[in-house]
């Protein structure tokens, strides 16, 4: 799904001309740890509400010196983009712009956390098996072999970052059954190493 899906349009917008008071104001009922700052269209950056509190009230908010200006995305971007930019600035929102960088909304931490507790496969029954292996070694579709001869199926599937000590990646499965025993055995026979305890993978039911 591209960015503009997730686009919240109840987060409240501060123009440089807004007083600080004013900001405050939004900061006390968004309850977001920042807010986008725009001139006419052009997105300028992000506010925070511990900024303003060391501001004069009246304040224009052109006498902030605004941070995050870099964080945004177009509309048609993947939302991935989005969980990159506020994992990496440390931020609860997103600017979105579109094709002329004009700024057409904000995506929230809190939507994007709401719609993958949504996904069917969330919650369904299964189970869940980390695994890590070389990243050289790293085969998507070995995984899925070894997976669907123990007749399974993955869900979800998820590659954490390379260990910089070992090289290793740290892949995150979650399957159709909670009895993982035989699937175990299986992964272990093709030296992978079972990251998550044992006893409960099994007893798995998320």
């Amino acid at each position: 799904m591209i960015a503009s899906s997730f686009i919240n349009l109840s987060i409240p917008v501060l123009k440089k001309t807004d007083t600080v008071s004013t900001g405050l104001d939004y900061f006390e009922h968004s309850k977001l740890l920042w807010l986008p700052v725009i001139k006419e269209k052009g997105f300028e950056g992000m506010v925070s509400e511990e900024m303003l509190f060391d501001a004069d009230d009246n304040a224009k908010i052109s006498t902030i010196l605004l941070q995050k200006a870099d964080d945004h995305i177009e509309e048609n971007q993947h939302f991935f983009d989005a969980i990159k930019i506020l994992h990496q600035s440390n931020t609860d929102i997103v600017a979105v712009l579109n094709k002329d960088d004009e700024y057409i909304g904000s995506i929230s931490a809190p939507d994007l956390l709401n719609y993958y507790a949504n996904i069917g496969f969330i919650d369904s029954p299964g189970g869940i098996l980390v695994l890590s292996t070389p990243q050289h070694s790293y085969s998507l579709s070995e995984i899925s072999r070894i997976v669907e001869t123990n007749d399974m199926k993955v869900l979800a599937l998820h590659v954490s970052n390379v260990n910089p000590e070992t090289y290793d990646v740290e892949i995150t499965l979650k399957l159709n059954k909670t009895d993982l025993t035989r699937l175990i055995a299986s992964f272990e026979r093709f030296n992978y190493t079972i990251v998550m305890p044992i006893g409960w993978i099994c007893c798995s039911n998320i």
